[in-house]
């Protein structure tokens, strides 16, 4: 950039322009600025910088003044900027001010001011007079610094927001969800964070109707801490899979009771901590400040409890953080609801598809058979023993596509059409082209039924002498002793 003056007009003084334009920007700038010597002394500064007159701070390093961070960071980039490398442009700084409490982020721009001698002046090297050295004194800098603290804070709640979207939803698992639930929210947004479930719910019971019974147990199903906290008393002390009753008179219980999110400062003089003895050494030894309680609710009923902490030198949560921590606990009562009634139908769907399979061993005259049903998600898989004439046996494996009860209702309905149709002495070829003709028949009769999942039916039946199968790989059979072949 090249220096260029307009001559000033008849009548103003020498250096009058310059100094009403330096009173001005000082006086009304909208942004802080700050003029520091070659030795990053301050000279100059407005009140936007700390909101209060800054003269106490003249004459000291900027890295006295102000409490920095990383002080040696931002003496090293100012340096560079002395050195000539460039201007810095929009620089992230997080510090304290004297005047103002908490932490505060701050973006920086940073100029060098060169003397009318230096590279941009009228004599230096870039202007008409200036000498060809490409050096020219360096009066020091000049700063810009606007405060934007919320703006940051607003983009971490998106952040964060963001990550319980991305992370929650995506599991059947109850233990899972919640997991994925704390692991969004730590460290980026609470450096402690524990969820509780009622423990009926996790039983398999619907959720109680709110307010909450004061003696209902809860079970911790998750909790994590950050780096930063060295002590984990709070989660030791009640681990994962622990149970607990809520203490009257707490925010957790009052949270319970009125279905509200809480804020909550905690200092050595909180009076409810006396109702909870052991959470208050807890968090007494974590340096927690500030609380966030939120009940889990869904449509009125009440899933659990989700207690978020910050401790140390963090800054404390404040009422835009209730509503980021309540629109996040919506999003994980409503993904543990959704993973405990799967978890819950595909129980009863194990249930019914046990009671339907052969509950004995069935000696046969032909073959000696043995079985085993492993335990997974596949309830519309059956076998079967059908004893036929000529002393022969029928040996059935079959599945039905799909989970949960539905496709064990089915299961049972093809295993007692194919009993059937195997007391009729047809060909097997026979026997599974009628099996066919049902399951697409109920496959139809699913199809019509709101949200249901057309079955498809896989089956394979063979006899001592001949067989017949669809896709499904058939049973292992074994003239003898020795390994079975398929």
């Amino acid at each position: 950039m090249s220096y260029a003056e307009t001559p000033a007009g008849p009548g103003t003084p020498p250096g009058g322009l310059d100094d009403a334009l330096l009173k001005v920007l000082f006086a009304q700038s909208a942004v802080g600025l700050l003029v520091l010597d070659p030795q990053l002394r301050l000279v100059r500064a407005n009140s936007l910088v700390e909101g209060v007159g800054t003269e106490e701070y003249i004459g000291l390093r900027f890295t006295e003044a102000f409490r920095l961070d990383d002080p040696d960071g931002s003496e090293q980039l100012l340096k560079q900027v002395l050195a000539g490398e460039g201007p810095v442009r929009d620089h992230l700084v997080r510090g304290r001010l004297r005047h103002i409490p908490g932490d505060r982020i701050f973006l920086v721009s940073a100029y060098r001011l060169d003397g009318p001698d230096g590279p941009d002046g009228p004599d230096g090297p870039d202007g008409p007079d200036g000498p060809d050295g490409p050096d020219g004194p360096v009066l020091g800098l000049l700063s810009a610094v606007v405060d934007v603290t919320e703006r940051e804070r607003a983009r971490d709640r998106e952040t964060a927001l963001a990550a319980v979207r991305d992370a929650v939803g995506g599991s059947l698992d109850v233990a899972a969800t919640c997991r994925a639930f704390i692991d969004a929210l730590v460290p980026g947004f609470a450096d402690l964070a524990v969820i509780e479930v009622v423990d009926e719910v996790l039983r398999g019971a619907d959720p109680p109707v709110g307010p909450l019974p004061p003696d209902t147990p809860l079970r911790r199903a998750a909790s994590g801490r950050c780096e930063a906290v060295e002590r984990d008393e709070v989660i030791r002390g009640h681990p994962v899979g622990g149970t607990r009753r809520l203490p009257p008179r707490t925010p957790y219980a009052l949270a319970a009771a009125d279905l509200r999110p809480r804020l909550v400062p905690l200092t050595a003089e909180t009076p409810w901590l006396d109702a909870d003895p052991d959470g208050s050494r807890a968090l007494a030894e974590t340096g927690a400040h500030t609380l966030i309680v939120v009940p889990l609710t869904l449509r009125g009923a009440v899933l659990g409890l989700v207690s978020l902490y910050r401790c140390g030198a963090a800054e404390p949560f404040d009422e835009e953080d209730v509503s980021l921590a309540g629109t996040a606990a919506t999003r994980a009562a409503l993904a543990i609801d959704n993973a405990r009634r799967y978890e819950r139908e595909h129980v009863i769907a194990s249930t019914v598809q046990r009671r339907l399979l052969p509950q004995a061993e069935r000696h046969q005259a032909a073959v000696e058979t043995a079985h085993v049903l492993l335990p997974g998600r596949d309830s519309g898989c059956w076998f079967d023993t059908i004893a036929l004439s000529g002393a022969r046996t029928a040996l059935v494996v079959g599945g039905v596509a799909g989970e949960g009860l539905q496709s064990a209702i089915a299961m049972g309905q093809l295993r007692t059409v194919i009993q059937a149709l195997a007391g009729l002495d047809l060909e097997p070829e026979e026997v599974l082209a009628r099996l066919k003709e049902t399951a697409d028949r109920l496959a139809h009769e699913r199809a019509a039924l709101p949200r249901a999942t057309p079955s498809r039916a896989r089956s394979c039946g063979r006899d001592a002498c001949t067989g017949s199968t669809t896709r499904s790989p058939g049973p292992a059979r074994s003239p003898g002793p020795g390994t079975p072949r398929p």
